[in-house]
């Protein structure tokens, strides 16, 4: 496979003379630089555009400017309030320092924490434990929870996925240690706070911030979680979030029987967010008997929407995928969380 992708790469660049390479690594730095600047002071569907496609480059070098609009920041540093930006700063003009209301949309910081876990670098992992702790204070205990509709999103939102985020950027840390065999210690403590984070995030006086704690602890994939998850579906009161943790505790270990008929027996609930959460956590933990608990569940189940979600589960356990190497045989279109609104809610 190695092969084949560096004979495409040959042919790619073959015929690029070096003042055509020149320019191609113009165009390409000039295209980086269209989405800093558009993510700096673009529209919130401006921005969002940008986030994707800095998301898709994949480039370390996208980090700060997403880890600032993380923050509400136009440029480096911490934030300033009280200086007025203008509204179409010329090229030459030294970026200020300001709170901007368009970066602190739920719905942005929902996707720059995606992209900078997506990015797996652990200067990430400071900037993604500060702002949760931030939104967190701001979640009460009655807050509503704002799904599927991305227009709508609210700070329930963002903060739930600032934790499955942190999840999945630990996860990257360890397996790129594991591949390159050596251990960092600034990924070493970019992992410990996150993982006291997420313990942390388990204890959250709204339901849905306890929830997606367990969805970032999932998507960990370390095996010593499950001691974590386990005390807390043991202390855990509310439904839908005993649904993530068993899911959580299943898509690290799906052998585990008693969960798995735990996890069934919520099929049952009264509660459409519980039913639709558990076919999730069927799907994803992608055991033998997952689709023959939704089949079942399929024949009592009225509510549309459940239903809809259960097909939809149903025939990815039944069709052909390709597995996603950060879960345990599932696809990535059902890892943690997909209870949440896309991350691509506009088609380019």
């Amino acid at each position: 496979m190695i092969r084949v992708s560096i004979l495409i790469a040959t042919l790619l660049t073959a015929g690029l003379s070096a003042d055509d390479m020149e320019i191609y690594k113009e165009s390409s730095d000039r295209y980086f630089q269209e989405q800093v600047e558009k993510l700096k002071h673009g529209t919130i569907r401006e921005i969002i555009i940008a986030v994707e496609n800095l998301r898709r480059i994949k480039s370390k070098r996208a980090l700060r400017p997403l880890i600032f609009a993380l923050k509400g920041s136009s440029t480096y540093g911490e934030p300033k309030k009280g200086v007025v930006q203008p509204e179409t700063p010329e090229e030459d003009q030294p970026l200020v320092n300001i709170d901007l209301p368009q970066n602190n949309e739920p719905v942005i910081k929902f996707l720059i924490a995606q992209a900078i876990a997506d990015i797996g670098s652990e200067r990430g992992m400071q900037a993604l434990v500060d702002v949760y702790t931030t939104l967190e204070k701001k979640v009460g205990e009655k807050d509503k929870v704002n799904l599927p509709k991305i227009e709508d999103m609210n700070n329930v939102n963002a903060t739930g996925e600032l934790l499955k985020s942190i999840g999945s950027l630990i996860y990257h840390l360890e397996n790129v240690q594991e591949i390159e065999g050596v251990k960092y210690r600034p990924v070493a403590d970019a992992v410990k706070i996150g993982i006291e984070t997420l313990k942390a995030g388990l204890t959250h006086k709204h339901y849905y911030v306890r929830s997606s704690a367990a969805d970032g602890l999932r998507n960990t994939n370390r095996v010593e979680i499950l001691e974590i998850l386990t005390t807390a579906l043991q202390a855990e009161k509310d439904e839908y979030t005993k649904v993530s943790l068993l899911s959580a505790i299943l898509g690290i270990k799906p052998s585990d029987n008693e969960r798995m008929f735990d996890l069934v027996d919520t099929l049952k609930s009264d509660r459409t967010d519980v039913r639709i959460r558990a076919s999730i956590g069927l799907a994803s933990a992608d055991t033998a008997a997952s689709a023959t608990y939704l089949r079942h569940a399929l024949e009592f189940e009225d509510d549309n929407i459940v239903r809809n979600q259960m097909k939809k589960d149903l025939q990815h356990l039944t069709s052909f995928r390709t597995v996603d190497s950060h879960t345990t045989g599932i696809s990535k279109e059902l890892t943690t969380g997909n209870d949440s609104p896309s991350s691509k809610p506009y088609k380019k």
